[in-house]
């Protein structure tokens, strides 16, 4: 299984920065497309960070399984969004359109999310990583727990591609995602996949004796002028959908 670039980012912007304040302009960006409203919002804040997945190099394996995952669940999203409208007061088709543009949004947002988590992922080293949390302060419970979730991810992602191409020997064919009875052979074994991993993880920290309340020396990091811009840029991001909008017309 293809792991994330250990050498960083490719871009010296990505490189020199922290992955404390990386994660921190993550957790930013989450929080504020959930919080933000608008189509060309969402519009603008997608194509600033699709054109910054081709510097962090992920594998174009799960560049194209994330971008098939979007497309096989846009019309299934579409037809469910749009009958959530389909009471409305002023009649079904205005209803169905309603609801297509709250799907619009959902997708958008979604899309956000899984964008800044590949860059987020394949421009941090996991050791650089779990480092800068460690330096902070967090308990070593907390660094695994965080570690692991920004990975899930894009390791699904790829480890259901390994799957399909295992299927796809066995004479499966893509088309028939189509049809959800079909995700079953995908499914079933990603699912059983992922127990095994958290078993396997599990044992090897037994085996080295991993305790969660150890304490022992955590390396410091000194944060530079620009992970100090980061940081506050995270906090503008996290205040911006706080003002309110009369204030930002006039």
């Amino acid at each position: 299984m293809h792991m994330p670039n250990s050498s960083g980012a490719s871009i010296p912007f990505l490189r020199r920065l922290n992955p404390f304040t990386k994660l921190a302009l993550f957790t930013a960006i989450t929080i504020n497309v959930f919080l933000l409203d608008g189509l060309p919002t969402l519009c603008a804040v997608l194509a600033v960070l699709v054109a910054m997945v081709p510097a962090a190099h992920p594998p174009r394996n799960v560049v194209r399984a994330l971008i098939a995952v979007m497309l096989f669940s846009l019309p299934w999203t579409a037809l469910i969004f749009g009958l959530s409208g389909w009471n409305h007061p002023d009649g079904h088709l205005t209803g169905f359109l309603f609801g297509l543009e709250r799907m619009a949004e959902y997708m958008l947002r979604i899309a956000c999310l899984l964008t800044a988590n590949l860059i987020l992922i394949f421009s941090t080293p996991l050791r650089d990583m779990t480092a800068a949390l460690r330096a902070a302060g967090i308990p070593d419970k907390a660094v695994l727990f965080l570690t692991t979730i920004v990975r899930f991810v894009p390791l699904s992602l790829q480890e259901a591609k390994r799957i399909l191409d295992m299927q796809r020997c066995r004479g499966f064919r893509a088309r028939r995602l189509v049809n959800p009875a079909n995700l079953l052979p995908i499914v079933v074994p990603l699912f059983i996949s992922h127990l095994k991993k958290a078993s396997d993880m599990s044992l090897t920290l037994e085996i080295r004796h991993f305790a969660w309340n150890r304490c022992e020396h955590r390396p410091r990091q000194r944060l530079a002028v620009l992970d100090a811009a980061g940081i506050a840029g995270a906090v503008i991001l996290l205040l911006v959908p706080l003002i309110p909008m009369n204030l930002l017309t006039h």
